[in-house]
């Protein structure tokens, strides 16, 4: 198979035949071993250390959400329990409301027949149509019954509960647990209970199992079932039907709460996390090969695939603290008032010309892709508004993410350990101090045994696809300088794929060293611009890549850093990053994040005088608020790791603002932009001349493109001829080397 490509039907009909054979033996063998049977003999349910899952929710409030009560009774019995669970659960009780109410209410709410009104007026006086006005209006009342009846959710609780049943045994085909936090589903009740507003609840969106997956969990534990909301591309054979029976845009919900038609809402930040990459087609789509359409055939096709090529492993789902919409408003007020009965009418005269512009085939596409209010329907305060709500709770939502020990593996190997490889004992003393460093932060680690257990099974999770480990000699200078036998483990160098999955695991994790990783890159810099680029300067070439520029670096004991030269870099830097991560809520600072790393980095990097008043033995003078640098192996291994975090999108930014301003007069898509600049880049890593290869990313390189428009380096049009959205060199700058220069600097300044 050659991309994201399938060749029907031979390969397809194999993963077929392998797919079922494989499921018919699994079946047989489930029924004598007992991984259908819902207790104490489920096998498969013990965690990699040896410790039952059952005994860890001894120690915390952990719960596997695949295990159910287990029945008495005899071999039926044993058999049925996700049917009788399902049963006992009485869903329908839940729901006090009809379900037909909105079915009701939304075709004839006002607004909707003043936009037929409204277009049938309009298209009459332009003569378009040659319909009367009364076979028009019919004709666009059918067209509006016809998308409400398209976009409309329909609760079917026997379809509801026949997709629960299947969902719990298709989740053990995948999972060996999905683990859950019973208190937060307990206080999530509660919460629930005292509020009588809606609820909506925002997961981060890392694969399309995010939403069947807490939407399941919200069903197991007894909770409403959420409304979903789902694109065009997912409304495909089948699977659209079932979404659409298992049933929220920020946006719509803020405009509703402004408009007072909603009191309040509750916001729920949803953290999911992973121990592999779910999405097959990922890694794919970061290097710029164009995306499969979703269909039935290929959803199922790489359902399959996944399935024969899946390992069994652990997934974590957390819920946050609730957000009442109300309190975070009135938190902003200042910023973000009321409406005024003038912009409440003009927002309700927006609603009207948006239906009817989706009423009006010749002024809309047929597949409208926008948000449900275009830009053009939204006032600057309201979208200030929901710009920093959803900053706030995607901070949050990830932020309540659990760390599974496959992502700190994964950070050891791409950040911890260096690019050669590492002894096996090196490498888990890696793995140990990063999972000290995210319980430091308030993050909590998804699992609950001994480091060396969870780092052993995070290695024969991986395998040597992903984690290549094998034995070799090395010298042991406590037996005379004789050379031992060891395991040597290293990154994938080679496969890229792997490579990304690494990037995609660490990321779980590395949003709790972004500031860290800021301040360590902003140390490198100054010490390459105090020392006049002796060592330090652009390009791979650094004191923590090579031995000289260290051996020089260690020996040179009087280097110190102003303070706020070092807190001007790092701001600079984090206004570069600003389109790549959420790196602070909006109730903090960037200033503060960098302060609290600097803080952080005081202990055993950074020696601050002012922190040691009446101390005789301070080495020189503090008035410039000069900081010295504590220089040994330790704290440059420390420093290498944040800077590492931060050197493949530094790298890629680097690539992307020496092609924008090469541009010339060229006029350029955002795709031929992002594939131009990955062909440069992947030549360079050929030749052997760049050695980043995680700078191969399409995500980073379209996201750098908005930073260029917001810096004035490119411009925007559509394009007269397709009327597609081109870049090319803001008229500003277009002539002029020296600000490009500067600009271009901006950038390559931070490159390590």
């Amino acid at each position: 198979m050659s991309g994201d490509t399938c060749q029907f039907p031979s390969e397809m009909l194999d993963v077929f035949r392998t797919a079922l054979s494989r499921f018919v033996v699994l079946v047989f063998a489930s029924v004598g071993n007992g991984i259908f049977i819902y207790g104490e003999k489920r096998k498969f349910l013990r965690s990699p250390s040896g410790m039952a899952l059952d005994k860890i929710t001894m120690i915390s409030s952990l719960r596997n959400a695949l295990s159910v009560p287990e029945q008495r009774g005899g071999w039926f019995y044993r058999q049925t329990a996700y049917l009788q669970f399902i049963w006992n659960l009485n869903y329908r009780n839940k729901y006090t409301f009809k379900m037909n109410t909105l079915d009701v209410e939304v075709p004839q709410d006002e607004r909707v027949w003043s936009a037929i009104r409204t277009t049938v007026d309009e298209q009459s006086q332009q003569g378009n149509s040659g319909d009367s006005k009364v076979e028009l209006f019919k004709s666009l009342k059918e067209k509006m019954e016809a998308l409400w009846d398209k976009m409309k959710a329909r609760m079917n609780f026997t379809v509801l509960n026949c997709i629960g049943w299947v969902t719990f045994h298709v989740l053990n085909l995948f999972w060996r647990s999905v683990q859950f936090n019973e208190t937060q589903i307990q206080t999530l009740k509660a919460q629930i209970e005292e509020c009588p507003h809606p609820v909506v609840y925002l997961p981060l969106h890392k694969s399309h199992f995010d939403y069947i997956i807490y939407t399941w969990m919200l069903y197991r534990t007894g909770l409403k079932m959420p409304i979903q909301a789902a694109g065009e591309n997912l409304n495909i054979f089948l699977f659209g039907f079932i979404i659409n029976r298992m049933g929220g845009l920020l946006s719509a919900v803020v405009k509703a709460f402004r408009n007072k038609h909603i009191e309040d809402a509750l916001l729920v930040p949803v953290g999911l996390s992973y121990e592999r990459i779910v999405e097959a087609g990922y890694p794919n789509e970061i290097l710029g090969k164009p995306k499969v359409p979703e269909s039935f055939f290929y959803t199922l096709f790489s359902t399959l695939k996944l399935f024969l090529q899946w390992k069994k492993c652990n997934m974590r789902l957390d819920f946050g603290q609730p957000v009442s919409l109300r309190k975070f408003f009135n938190q902003h007020k200042d910023v973000f008032g009321p409406l005024t009965d003038e912009e409440r009418s003009a927002a309700e005269s927006s609603q009207v010309e948006f239906l009817r512009n989706g009423l009006n085939v010749r002024r809309m596409p047929r597949t409208y892709t926008g948000p449900l209010f275009g830009m053009d329907y939204v006032d600057e305060q309201e979208r200030l508004f929901v710009s920093a709500l959803a900053k706030h709770m995607v901070h949050d939502a990830g932020r309540y993410c659990s760390v599974m020990s496959t992502h700190v593996l994964a950070a050891v190997l791409l950040y911890g350990i260096p690019s050669n490889g590492a002894t096996y004992s090196n490498a888990l003393k890696n793995f140990e101090w990063i999972c000290a460093q995210c319980q430091k932060r308030g993050r909590d680690l998804g699992f609950y045994c001994q480091a060396e257990d969870a780092f052993q099974y995070s290695l024969d999770l991986f395998g040597n696809e992903i984690a290549p480990v094998r034995n070799t000699f090395v010298e042991d200078s406590s037996v005379n300088g004789r050379s031992s036998e060891t395991l040597w483990i290293s990154s994938p160098h080679g496969n890229m794929e792997a490579l990304i999955e690494l990037s995609f695991l660490a990321n779980n994790l590395m949003s709790s060293f972004n500031f860290e990783g800021i301040l360590a890159v902003s140390i490198q810099t100054l010490v390459g611009k105090l020392t006049h680029g002796k060592l330090s300067g652009h390009g791979n070439k650094s004191f923590f890549y090579d031995e000289n520029y260290r051996t020089k670096f260690l020996t040179n004991t009087g280097l110190s850093l102003k303070r706020p030269d070092l807190e001007d870099r790092c701001l600079g830097l984090v206004e570069l990053l600003g389109f790549e991560t959420v790196l602070y809520p909006p109730c903090a600072s960037a200033s503060q994040g960098v302060r609290e790393a600097i803080q952080s980095f005081e202990e055993d990097i950074l020696h601050i005088p002012n922190n040691n008043q009446g101390n005789e033995e301070e080495p020189f003078d503090n008035d410039d608020g000069a900081m010295k640098l504590i220089l040994t192996e330790s704290s440059l291994r420390k420093l290498e790791f944040f800077q590492r975090i931060l050197a493949p999108t530094i790298a890629t930014y680097a690539y992307s603002v020496q092609f924008a301003r090469n541009l010339g007069d060229e006029r350029i898509s955002e795709q031929d932009f992002v594939r131009k600049c990955l062909d440069v880049m992947s030549s360079r890593i050929a030749a052997g001349r760049e050695k980043i290869r995680l700078c191969l990313n399409s995500d980073t390189l379209k996201n750098s493109l908005k930073l260029w428009v917001k810096w004035h380096l490119l411009d925007t049009a559509a394009d007269e001829a397709s009327g597609a959205r081109v870049f090319f060199l803001h008229p500003r700058v277009a002539d002029d080397d020296e600000m490009l220069d500067k600009m271009e600097e901006r950038v390559l300044m931070y490159r390590v």
